[in-house]
């Protein structure tokens, strides 16, 4: 398992060289828990224990977190509806990745699980808002009593899923195939989390210890594999939606024009660029990371973070 250190290390390496490249003045990655919730109520053995996806999520929430306040000025007036809706969308998603980040600290997985089934339906959404104009202003345009009407024609069922597979052409096909079955199975999996069968319940109030040889109460929160797992799904999630939006951010792909250019001598416009080839390089040095094993289980016992 990558130590705290290394993969922070190689966060801030990449962060560094690419900004240098870019002339960037975001010259350094900051700490995200400096400013989230303060380093010093950050467990240490918390915080190996998740590693090497709580590192890598934080930096992609730093990154929902850039591009939502890149867009903040485009949107204090009309603005393209993909604009308009990438602005909110980046938003949202910070909020609910910050909130399971939290919930992962405090031994909470489970519960985190739900707000990541919120972050998959989203990112699905997103997806297909972002692949269709006409969507795109329907959604900006809809009120609240227009949402279960909007949900229903065109962001669930078959029409949706077939709207999905046809925007993920952009990956090669072994990994679009590969996208589709995290989205499905992760939905799924995650969604008897929000409608509780007697075996998800039983997971949430007794999720397994580090070790894997026993399970023990973990209703007010307890270090356990689920808060790994969750954050390794999230951030799986959230690197396909970094790719996803380099066609429409940055205009990597032939044939597609950018919704928005990005400066890279502006300080937060450099983040978003920034944290794209990052994440890119990054991540996939650690994709196949496993998580702790043996003879970490009297770390576990936790009481969940105050707020």
């Amino acid at each position: 398992m990558p130590t705290t250190s290394r993969v922070r290390e190689d966060l801030a390496a990449s962060w560094a060289r690419v900004a240098k490249e870019l002339k960037s003045p975001f010259e350094e990655l900051p700490d995200f828990a400096e400013f989230v919730d303060g380093a010093a109520n950050e467990e240490t053995a918390a915080r190996t224990l998740l590693e090497p996806w709580l590192a890598v999520f934080e930096v992609e929430t730093l990154w929902l977190l850039a591009l939502h306040a890149a867009l903040t000025e485009d949107c204090k007036r009309p603005a393209d509806a993909r604009v308009r809706s990438t602005w909110l969308y980046s938003g949202y998603l910070c909020t609910q990745a910050t909130a399971l980040r939290s919930l992962c600290l405090s031994g909470l997985g489970p519960s985190a699980g739900i707000l990541l089934r919120t972050i998959i339906e989203a990112t699905r959404s997103f997806v297909l808002i972002l692949d269709d104009s006409n969507l795109a202003a329907e959604f900006i345009g809809a009120t609240n009593a227009d949402a279960r009407s909007l949900w229903r024609k065109q962001l669930s069922g078959r029409g949706a899923r077939s709207g999905f597979e046809r925007a993920l052409t952009i990956f090669p096909a072994d990994l679009r195939e590969e996208i589709i079955k995290w989205f499905d199975l992760d939905s799924g999996t995650y969604s008897q989390l929000v409608h509780p069968t007697s075996e998800a319940a039983f997971l949430a109030c007794f999720p397994l210890a580090f070790d894997s040889t026993r399970a023990s109460t973990g209703v007010i929160g307890r270090r356990s594999l689920v808060d790994w797992h969750v954050l390794e799904r999230a951030s799986k999630i959230l690197w396909f939606l970094s790719r996803f939006l380099s066609r429409s951010l940055l205009g990597l792909l032939p044939g597609h024009a950018r919704i928005r250019n990005f400066d890279s001598a502006d300080f937060l416009q450099s983040a978003v660029k920034i944290g794209f080839y990052v994440l890119g390089e990054v991540s996939l040095r650690y994709w196949t990371a496993e998580p702790p094993g043996e003879g970490l289980d009297s770390q576990l016992a936790v009481t969940p973070v105050a707020r």
